[in-house]
């Protein structure tokens, strides 16, 4: 970990917040280290790696939810939710799985932006890599 970039180190923390229960401090960390991957590192002709990136967004929507922060969540997730199937490897996929079960809570499943959001995250689980992968090798068979 000593040697990771900036962003990797702030979002390893906000993970660890996270799992720890403290999404507050979560949020911080993770809003410090998306900042490093999207700005800061391309200013300075750095590549972030993507799934650094998605993985980020993916956290910090988690720790809004858990701030009761439904606005922020549905904001930081947006680009997330676009990603074309071959780009929502394991992690990611794994995530939102996450995602999807927080927003199953009583709290937010009676919420309608909140069941939206749920059904997003559905579409989202049912159309990834893994499962694109599996239906080409079936069809390579048949």
């Amino acid at each position: 970990m000593f040697d990771f970039s900036l962003g990797n180190q702030e979002r390893c923390a906000g993970s660890s917040y996270l799992w720890l229960g403290v999404p507050a401090l979560s949020v911080a960390s993770l809003e410090r280290a998306l900042k490093f991957f999207e700005h800061e590192a391309p200013a300075t002709g750095k590549v972030p790696s993507y799934a650094h990136t998605i993985v980020t967004r993916l956290d910090l929507t988690l720790a809004h939810l858990h701030n009761g922060d439904l606005d922020g969540a549905l904001e930081v997730v947006r680009p997330v939710i676009g990603l074309p199937p071959d780009l929502r490897l394991a992690g990611v996929v794994r995530r939102t799985h996450a995602l999807s079960r927080v927003l199953a809570a009583p709290a937010l499943r009676s919420t309608p932006r909140a069941q939206e959001f749920a059904e997003q995250m559905e579409d989202f689980n049912v159309h990834n890599a893994a499962r694109q992968l599996t239906n080409s090798k079936r069809e390579e068979v048949s």
